[in-house]
């Protein structure tokens, strides 16, 4: 280890005089200089330097993963002794891309050790090299000039998970960061998910400084629009993800719960006839709730039409999951072979089979994240008016009675202490089951009326 000697001497190569930026296209000629991200490969460039503490976050699919693979190869051109720790989120993944850092290394010339094969760690013959790991992976025993954390949050699910923020935030500090050398540099680059993600943690309790790259700035300019990001293709992945996805993933900063998820309503004035799917979804009660209060049992029935849905009906009864289930029958007669989505957990799990012996079409599925999580997608698509319910000036009262108490639930949900989300775990779930012609199993989701 040299670190206690000060910074680094390096020595350019053909391939590296140009910078980090003229590097990757002279390496890889099938990628352009990724001028977008200019203020990520300067930072890259100071790695060398030492002490590096950064955060930086940058937009889905706008290239962040290349350019640090490529900044890898480029840094062991420069000093074939550097000790790099790479991690990503899972181990797969850190593997596949420690192979991609290798080739690049190779056709830069960097000499690697015969010995070192390993798809996860290798080393150079001056005694440098990679270890790649996963969020959670074992480290002990090395010590690393440069530690690059690349996207270490898999999925939103993770992301919404305080048990699993604060295990992620525990490794780094416990297992990763104590890995680096006194003069060393770390930088965490990763598209932003939650105020209390990584970079959130290190930015307030680390002292970690941070740089943000923003999919749209200020002035309303697109951050990459030569790689297919232009204004018109973000505004509408702002429509399709919603706001609360869209601020964290494209711009950068997430934003809390507790703001209203679902926007004002989008009333249509008449169904179609033909050309629809039907999707259901159910939310079942199970335990009560205090005072002879109890959870709420809904049935939700929705029409896809090209890329509109109309909430048709819903059923809501103070009951719990047996008592629902003469309902539930009763709805199944009217379209047979239309499954009921519902998202089950746990001992709720042990009910489908009572379900099923009713004779009601049930398909169970493992939740994916809390309430909140999974209403993004249908949230989106009703803050974009592409969820529609009926017009109450149009209905008569007899089949809208449910209507007030629908939107009064949706109008008031945050996903923070929610004293009701039934109906909305029920429309999220009726609106998955219309997404694909098929399910897991490959059968029919919704009939095609």
């Amino acid at each position: 280890m040299r670190a206690e000697l000060g910074p680094r001497s390096r020595t350019p190569t053909r391939f590296t005089s140009s910078g980090l930026l003229g590097f990757i296209p002279r390496l890889s000629p099938h990628y352009a200089e990724p001028l977008h991200l200019a203020p990520l490969t300067e930072q890259l460039e100071r790695l060398h330097h030492g002490r590096l503490r950064l955060c930086f976050s940058v937009p889905p699919r706008h290239g962040k993963s290349e350019t640090v693979l490529h900044a890898i190869a480029y840094l062991l051109a420069q000093d074939p002794t550097t000790k790099i720790l790479y991690v990503s989120h899972t181990a797969s993944f850190a593997r596949r891309q420690s192979k991609s850092a290798r080739r690049l290394a190779k056709a830069a010339g960097v000499q690697l050790s015969a010995d070192s094969n390993r798809a996860d760690e290798w080393e150079t013959v001056q005694g440098g090299g990679l270890v790649a790991r996963g969020v959670d992976g074992e480290i002990t025993g090395r010590g690393f000039d440069v530690i690059l954390v690349d996207d270490p949050t898999k999925s939103r699910k993770v992301a919404e998970s305080a048990l699993a923020r604060e295990s992620m935030f525990e490794w780094f500090t416990s297992d990763v960061f104590t890995r680096l050398t006194p003069q060393g540099s770390v930088l965490v680059v990763h598209t932003r998910w939650h105020v209390d993600d990584l970079i959130g943690r290190l930015v307030k309790e680390k002292d970690f400084l941070r740089l943000n790259l923003p999919a749209v700035n200020d002035n309303g300019e697109a951050l990459w629009p030569a790689g297919g990001w232009t204004i018109d293709v973000l505004l509408a992945r702002q429509q399709a993800v919603g706001e609360y996805a869209w601020w964290s993933l494209y711009q950068g900063e997430p934003r809390p719960r507790g703001g209203n998820v679902f926007q004002e309503p989008t009333f249509f004035d008449e169904l179609p006839t033909r050309g629809y799917r039907v999707g259901r979804g159910i939310d079942l009660a199970y335990t009560a709730k205090g005072q002879g209060r109890r959870d709420w049992s809904v049935f939700l029935e929705l029409w896809r039409c090209g890329e509109y849905y109309y909430v048709v009906e819903v059923i809501r009864k103070q009951v719990d999951a047996t008592s629902f289930a003469l309902t539930l029958k009763a709805k199944a007669t009217e379209r047979p072979g239309v499954r009921m989505r519902w998202s089950a957990a746990g001992t709720e799990k042990g009910s489908a089979s009572f379900f099923r012996k009713a004779k009601i079409p049930i398909h169970t599925v493992t939740p994916h994240g809390d309430p909140f999580v999974r209403a993004q997608d249908v949230a989106a698509a009703w803050n974009a008016g592409k969820v529609l319910v009926p017009n109450p000036e149009v209905f008569d009262d007899a089949d809208t009675d449910w209507l007030h108490a629908f939107l009064d639930e949706l109008g008031s949900f945050t996903g923070l202490n929610d004293k009701h989300d039934d109906q909305v775990v029920a429309l999220a779930d009726a609106f998955a089951s219309v997404q694909t012609k098929t399910d897991a199993y490959g059968r029919l989701r919704g009939r095609l009326a």
